[in-house]
């Protein structure tokens, strides 16, 4: 189990590596997340309640951003346009997921797909214990380590030709996970 911890200080190390500040974040954004609702009123009312559907996906992104923003004043002092706000990750996350085909329920799942999907969960939990910061930046740049749309069986990790060198190396180190855990 000593192995383990070595490869999530490698995986972190190389997540933390690739963060750079940036002038104007908002290409960090997930998906759709200006077309969000960004305050209640923006939400249907039926009988002086608020009718939010979190299945489709700008509104959910509607609530986080409507959290995030009552949240910025606790963050402001840290940075700019709320990029320290430690709310960040799930909506980032919801992003890929959206982005990248991930969140589908799909019948069949390819081996390195369902691989993938069973890794996943397990690195996260030693990535939260590794009290990894989820603001703006830091999860955006963690984010470009994931596979960008869903593995298909012909997908030889880590030598997938559309993924980049990092993507590469992130698949690499999550089957070492499985092997570890």
């Amino acid at each position: 189990m000593a192995f383990l911890p070595s490869w999530v200080h490698i995986l972190v190390g190389c997540f933390s590596a690739s963060l750079a500040w940036a002038p104007n974040l908002s290409y960090m954004e997930p998906p759709l997340w200006k077309e969000s609702p960004g305050q209640f009123s923006d939400y249907r009312v039926e009988n002086g309640v608020y009718i939010v559907d979190p299945w489709v996906f700008p509104e959910r992104m509607g609530l986080y951003k409507i959290l995030l923003n009552q949240t910025a004043r606790y963050f402001e002092k840290f940075a700019p346009e709320n990029e320290q706000n430690i709310l960040w990750g799930l909506p980032l996350q919801h992003g890929w997921q959206y982005s990248s085909g991930h969140s589908l329920q799909y019948d069949y799942y390819s081996k390195p797909e369902a691989r993938f999907e069973r890794k996943w969960p397990v690195a996260v939990g030693y990535i939260g214990a590794s009290l990894f910061p989820t603001t703006l930046t830091a999860t955006y740049n963690f984010q470009k380590g994931l596979p960008p749309r869903v593995l298909v069986n012909t997908d030889v990790v880590p030598f997938i030709s559309d993924f980049t060198a990092f993507q590469n190396i992130v698949l690499f180190i999550l089957n070492m996970l499985d092997n570890a855990d």
